[in-house]
């Protein structure tokens, strides 16, 4: 995952995005709770941005996605990050992955995101 876990990310409204088979259902879940719910577009591209601001803190979050013939993924891997909004370095972040949905496959999901470092 690209960048490393543990990320430190500026913005409280991450978007998640990735790719998935065409009109695939995709559930992003943050902190081991459904966050949303969003359906791959024609080429398969999708995003979510949580209605509700995540708390500061220490999160995690993973995507599944199932196909039109109900075919569902297995989770991504679980990616941690901290949301630290009173950083005044970057602008924001975005969650991304890709999943070819298949039963029983992995769907993968990458933070890229405004790193805040500590000097």
């Amino acid at each position: 995952m690209e960048p490393a876990d543990n990320s430190v990310i500026t913005d409280p409204k991450p978007t998640f995005r990735g790719t998935a088979e065409a009109g695939s259902t995709v559930t992003v879940s943050v902190y081991g709770a459904l966050a949303g719910i969003t359906t791959a577009d024609g080429s398969g591209s999708w995003s979510y941005m949580p209605v509700e601001a995540l708390s500061e803190g220490f999160h995690t979050v993973y995507a599944t996605a199932m196909d039109a013939a109900g075919n569902r993924s297995t989770s991504s891997a679980i990616l941690h990050f901290t949301v630290n909004s009173a950083s005044s370095s970057g602008n924001g972040a975005a969650i991304q992955g890709s999943a070819s949905v298949q039963a029983g496959k992995p769907l993968d999901l990458i933070l890229v995101a405004q790193l805040r470092y500590y000097h």
